[in-house]
């Protein structure tokens, strides 16, 4: 992982002679929150951005309220040198990286954004180089996730490493929908998705009573979950040395992660011996929109990847819970882990096209580490983890 190629290191000292970077540490919410106003205006998340309570109510729960976060203010922005107008701004996501046998301060890039008529002068790569900078005395890995094409080769030619695709698993819950968007809601329509419908839902019972079912059912218990104690840090104890590479769970990071966030309305389930209370794994799902279908989104799931019959516990639940809403047109869930991906696959999930790249700056790594996460094999990874629900 090295430093920017000449060319854009070029630009980026081109940049550096008319805007400066700073620490937003001293900048006041109402500034930041109507520069961010202005910067999401023409973006495919500007309604998340047109309540100024709503996105201050959000500064304050991402910047200073995580509980990983003790190294300063998580937020950098771009002023013009003449004006001192804020034209640019990211942030990081402080979170503690399992790798091995330690557990290393990382940091996931989030909110890198450029007011319109600053774009394409190279104020991203400006914001991200000197970010980089900032982070290399104290944080051991710069992760970002969910790059498009535009961007992907600037992050390569700043150093960043490919780290593959977070895998996305879907299963069908309506044939409607789908049929609606190819041919256009109309009676042919209506009438050509019944015996698909029926199909589907014959297919998925059959699927159910193959004794499979009553297997993963047996002896388990799933309830809901209001808070994480210190029976889910046990549980992290236990079962985190069986994965090599995974994001801190931990009751602090997440209750400000599910419980204490203003985005949405997150579900926690765990499941438990059927005569007792301790964790034997957990799940957390929501409802949303993925690509313009209504969807139930499995967020994360994790539990010892040798107990099979927690997964399968889990997982069908999952199934059941979602398809109680009939307005669901399928239930997805981006996870890079195989041993999930298997059990995903076993009750009807597909891998289907996914476009959530994930990649890597070493900032102070070591060798024998780099080696461990430059592999994604090693990586137990769901959409949860890094800031991609986090609009």
């Amino acid at each position: 992982m090295s430093g920017p190629d000449l060319k854009l290191d070029k630009v980026i000292q081109r940049v550096s002679r008319n805007f400066k970077l700073e620490n937003a540490a001293n900048v006041p919410d109402e500034e930041l929150a109507a520069f961010l106003e202005s910067a999401y205006s023409d973006q495919f998340n500007a309604q998340y951005y047109r309540n100024h309570g709503q996105v201050i109510k959000r500064l304050h729960w991402a910047n200073l309220n995580n509980p990983a976060n003790r190294k300063g203010y998580p937020v950098w922005i771009c002023r013009k040198a003449d004006t001192g107008q804020i034209v640019g701004h990211i942030g990081i996501m402080p979170f503690y990286l399992k790798t091995g046998e330690k557990d290393l301060l990382c940091a996931w890039g989030r909110g890198l954004v450029v007011l319109p008529q600053y774009r394409k002068l190279g104020i991203g790569p400006f914001l991200l180089q000197g970010v980089i900078n900032e982070l290399k005395q104290d944080y051991k890995l710069f992760l970002v996730a969910g790059l498009n094409d535009y961007v992907y080769p600037v992050y390569q030619k700043l150093g960043f490493i490919d780290l593959g695709l977070i895998p996305l698993y879907a299963r069908l819950n309506r044939i409607n929908p789908l049929l609606e968007k190819i041919i256009g809601a109309n009676r042919i329509s209506k009438v050509l998705c019944i015996l698909p419908d029926l199909f589907i839902s014959l297919f998925y019972k059959i699927f159910s009573y193959s004794g499979r079912d009553r297997f993963y059912k047996q002896n388990y218990k799933i309830s809901p979950v209001n808070e994480f104690n210190s029976e889910f840090d046990d549980f992290w104890l236990r079962v985190s040395k069986n994965f090599k590479v995974i994001a801190k769970r931990s009751s602090d990071m997440l209750n400000w992660r599910i419980f204490k966030q203003p985005y949405w309305e997150y579900s926690v389930f765990k499941v438990t011996p059927a005569k007792e209370s301790k964790p034997k794994g957990y799940m957390v799902l929501r409802k949303g929109k993925s690509r313009g279908f209504n969807t139930g989104i499995i967020m994360d799931m994790f539990a010892d990847p040798d107990d099979n019959n927690i997964y399968g516990a889990l997982i069908k639940y999952a199934i059941d819970y979602f398809s109680y809403s009939e307005k669901l047109d399928l239930i997805r869930c981006n996870m890079l882990n195989n041993g999930a991906a298997h059990f995903l696959k076993r009750f009807g999930f597909i891998n289907v096209k996914s476009s959530t790249r994930l990649m890597a700056f070493n900032l102070s790594l070591e060798s024998d580490l780099l080696h461990l996460v430059s592999d994604n094999n090693n990586w137990f990874i769901s959409f949860f983890d890094s800031d991609l629900d986090l609009f």
